[in-house]
């Protein structure tokens, strides 16, 4: 259990750069430890969905790249690329071509 723990620790420090707390009130603490453990939870999926297509960081500096044009009541979003429809299919997101605002 011990060695379960530590890995998870070992991931939010490492993966996702956890800060240290510098906070006295325990709410915020424990709603920035949940954050820590929603994103930790992310990454884990993300990471073994994507084991053979590439990093977690890759895919999302590659979906990071994803344009959209914003007009008075909606947003057309641009064609993906090949790379980032792989990515998408491969983590089951389908990726809209517009959003109404």
């Amino acid at each position: 259990m011990r060695q379960a723990v530590e890995q998870v620790f070992g991931f939010c420090k490492d993966d996702l750069n956890l800060l240290p707390i510098r906070r006295h009130n325990e709410r915020t603490i424990r709603g920035y430890l949940f954050m820590q453990f929603l994103a930790l939870i992310l990454f884990i999926e993300l990471r073994e969905k994507l084991l053979k297509l590439c990093t977690v960081e890759q895919a999302l500096m590659l979906l990071s790249h994803l344009k959209c044009k914003v007009f008075e009541k909606e947003l057309l979003i641009s064609e993906p690329t090949k790379k980032q429809k792989e990515i998408l299919d491969q983590i089951s997101v389908m990726a809209p071509t517009s959003m109404g605002i």
